[in-house]
């Protein structure tokens, strides 16, 4: 019997440890994690300073990530966040597919940097292309986001064409929100396509927001470049665009040519009656055919 209470207490204090050591790590493991996931999606180095994830609670609170710029810019980054905080349904932490009530990221700053030929939005989105055009990678851990919603965004856009003077434009987005992100796709998202979401949401954000008083150069490239993106919604904005200017058009010409049609109808019927009026007034003043 003594063997057997032995083999007990050992399970016991190996259990107690794994614990102990998965509380000690398993923020850092998450942190990893997370910077890895925007690194290999938008091909730039990302930063997380903290991490803390609550077994108990539900609850994972991040702050201070930091998405470089890409190389031959100035801004010290492309995006930073102050802060964020998931709220996850623990009976789905065991499963491949992790739901997430809500993702709320708050207080992010981006800088939207065009110099030269060049920008930093349109080398991320190339990136994006790229990464978007790989396999889907398996194993790891795939999300299912409820509702995603993204508060007070402060963006700085720089432009310095060659030979002019830096134009810089500071713009203000107060909330974005997504629902059931990963929902239509098999397995939900991994942690790298979640942040290919979120970066597409904060472009489109700034082109729906913030659209009227960017340069035109800047919201074209930004239009383009997320219609080459496997993002619906982005897809569905341009297409809604493009629709909208076709039957503004179609109804512009319908109106021109129907304003047309009657003018011309207008002018034929005054040119007519006047010709009718001149006859008339021809034959009682004598100038009409004499009778023979």
């Amino acid at each position: 019997m003594k063997w057997i209470v032995r083999l007990l207490l050992v399970l016991v204090v190996v259990v107690i440890a794994a614990v102990v050591v998965a509380t000690v790590y398993i923020d850092q493991i998450a942190r990893a994690a997370v910077e890895e996931g925007g690194t290999y999606a938008l091909g730039v180095t990302t930063k997380l300073d903290s991490m803390d994830v609550g077994l108990t609670s539900g609850s994972i609170d991040l702050g201070g990530l930091n998405i470089d710029n890409p190389e031959g810019f100035t801004a010290p980054y492309f995006l930073s966040l102050g802060r964020g905080r998931l709220d996850v349904s623990l009976g789905s932490l065991t499963e491949s597919t992790v739901v997430v009530p809500e993702l709320s990221l708050g207080n992010l700053k981006m800088s939207l940097e065009r110099r030269g030929d060049t920008s930093n939005y349109t080398t991320l989105m190339e990136n994006l292309k790229r990464f978007e055009s790989k396999e889907k990678q398996p194993g790891g851990k795939q999300y299912v986001i409820r509702r995603l919603l993204i508060e007070d965004i402060d963006v700085q856009v720089d432009i310095q064409m060659l030979g002019q003077d830096l134009k810089r434009v500071p713009l203000r987005i107060d909330k974005i929100e997504l629902v059931d992100v990963g929902s239509e796709t098999e397995g939900g998202v991994l942690l790298a396509e979640l942040y290919d979401v979120i970066f597409k949401a904060l472009l489109q954000g700034v082109l729906k927001d913030a659209g009227g008083v960017l340069p035109a150069l800047v919201s074209g490239e930004l239009s383009k470049g997320l219609g080459q993106l496997d993002d619906i919604a982005a897809k569905l904005d341009i297409e809604v665009e493009k629709v909208v200017g076709d039957v503004t058009n179609k109804l512009q010409g319908g109106i021109d040519k129907s304003v047309g049609d009657a003018t011309k109808q207008i002018e034929e019927g005054i040119g007519g009656a006047a010709q009718k009026l001149g006859e008339g007034l021809g034959g009682l003043l004598g100038g009409g055919k004499k009778d023979e």
